[in-house]
């Protein structure tokens, strides 16, 4: 995974305008990158990662580029179950109008249990 430095210019030149995808945030401190933030955008992964970058919580980002909206959901579920302290701490929201489920939440007792994987 290659982060890069998280501002405008560089993010104009690496995302595609109109484009789905899921990206993780954070810091680097040394050589080690902590990432502190993941999500997606179903529409415009650009102007997420500019909206982010103008509000400078976070210095480093790295993304993945997807076919479908579907794919960007479980990916974004799978960094999230997968991270450790991350700033958001509520499961990703589904996608708006999709009946999706996380691939990495398992049903117990009538409800949701979420495991870290």
């Amino acid at each position: 995974m290659k982060f890069y430095e998280l501002n405008e210019s560089i993010i104009n030149v690496l995302v595609p305008k109109e484009s789905t995808g899921t990206y993780l945030l954070g810091n680097k401190i040394g050589n080690n990158f902590f990432i502190k933030y993941t999500g997606r955008s179903d529409l415009r992964l650009k102007k997420r990662l500019i909206d982010h970058a103008k509000s400078r919580k976070y210095t480093y980002f790295s993304f993945f580029l997807t076919e479908t909206i579907q794919r960007a959901y479980e990916i974004e579920c799978r960094e999230w179950h997968n991270a450790i302290d991350l700033d958001n701490k509520i499961h990703p929201r589904k996608p708006k109008n999709l009946d999706y489920k996380c691939p990495y939440c398992c049903k117990k007792n009538g409800g949701f249990k979420l495991w870290k994987i």
